[in-house]
């Protein structure tokens, strides 16, 4: 009887094991709508694929050689994006924001001063729409926020390799994910 007991509760213990590696393998999966995570933030795979399809839209789509490549342009584009996401990150946790002025005159100075109609157009054609165009010009903003604030107290030459350097720095503390049915290593 003892014995009995003794398998059941082995059995038992085994099966919630497996259920446990189960759910935690199910819990590593990464949505197939995400490229990457970043310190719980996800880099979209349509944000990938429009990034890769913008860099590559001047090449014949048949030729052999940007088959080839493709891959690490994928990758290369991706590592960007997890760079970017850690610079907001780190905008963002600094208190770094543009003025909606500032926006404003951005959006001024790359076209938004063409008519409604010429201006919907020319997003439509290079992928994009109004709010994402004026996001991604904020965006723009932070990052040479952060850039600025982190280079300011090193001397001319040296700010970049001093950003470069946090940015290393940011990489190795970050908690980064890849999507590897996305972009294989």
């Amino acid at each position: 009887m003892i014995d009995a007991r003794r398998r059941c509760a082995a059995s038992l213990r085994a099966g919630f094991a497996l259920l446990a590696l189960l759910a935690l393998a199910a819990g590593c999966r990464m949505p197939r709508d995400t490229a990457a995570v970043v310190d719980g933030r996800a880099v979209p795979a349509a944000v990938l694929e429009e990034e890769v399809r913008s860099l590559t839209a001047g090449f014949n789509p048949a030729d052999p050689a940007l088959a080839r490549e493709l891959p690490r342009i994928r990758r290369a584009v991706l590592e960007r994006l997890i760079d970017r996401e850690l610079m907001l990150e780190e905008a963002e946790r600094r208190g770094l924001r543009p003025d909606t002025g500032e926006v404003e005159r951005a959006l001024a100075a790359a076209g938004g001063r063409l008519p409604g109609g010429e201006l919907e157009a020319a997003l439509s054609r290079a992928g994009t729409d109004r709010e994402r165009w004026r996001r991604a010009a904020e965006q723009d903003l932070i990052v040479a926020r952060l850039q600025e604030q982190l280079g300011a107290a090193v001397p001319g030459d040296g700010r970049e390799a001093a950003f470069r350097a946090w940015l290393a720095a940011a990489r190795r503390s970050a908690a980064i994910r890849y999507n590897r049915s996305l972009v294989p290593e």
